[in-house]
């Protein structure tokens, strides 16, 4: 994974921006709110811009054996405050990365990473009890971070109770 912070002045544009827009639940039963997708949206050109900046960063970086790649889907979530709202463990299939930028301090609901091989815990050996259940990595960016990460790994987030809309 990578990790990058926007400029204050990007992400306050940003907020305002995405406290005008439409939001519908879609695919989602914990109540999460998507907007429709944003990447032609003029109102958020400065934010794509800097989001194909990071991208670009990370290609020279990594001297990825390709011309380019693009950012081409975006949208925004909203999980309401205190209202245990949540985003489903999911994935983006046919992607090469996906990236969460997040605009709302609120690391009591962070984003969570499943470990994708998550038996190799059996393999280890316990002097009480068994393995875990599962294995989560937990994650908040703070206003104004990015994550950026390999399409497929499946990610979703904790219920929202903090006192701030995510």
């Amino acid at each position: 994974t990578f990790q990058f912070k926007c400029t204050e002045e990007l992400l306050e544009d940003t907020y305002n921006k995405v406290k005008t827009l439409g939001y519908r639940t879609y695919n989602e039963d914990g109540g999460v709110g998507t907007s429709s997708e944003i990447q032609m949206n003029p109102d958020f050109e400065d934010l794509h811009d800097w989001f194909q900046e990071c991208i670009d960063t990370l290609h020279a970086y990594e001297a990825w054996h390709c011309d380019r790649l693009v950012v081409n889907k975006s949208w925004v979530n909203r999980s309401d405050k205190e209202t245990g709202h949540r985003h489903q463990p999911h994935r983006h299939p046919m992607s090469s990365l996906s990236g969460i930028f997040y605009i709302t301090d609120t690391p009591e609901a962070p984003t969570v990473f499943l470990d994708p091989i998550d038996k190799r815990e059996w393999s280890a050996f316990h002097l009480d009890g068994g393995p875990a259940v599962d294995n989560k990595a937990f994650y908040h960016g703070g206003a104004g971070g990015l994550i950026v990460f390999p399409s497929w790994l499946v990610h979703a987030t904790v219920e929202n109770y903090s006192k701030v809309d995510r």
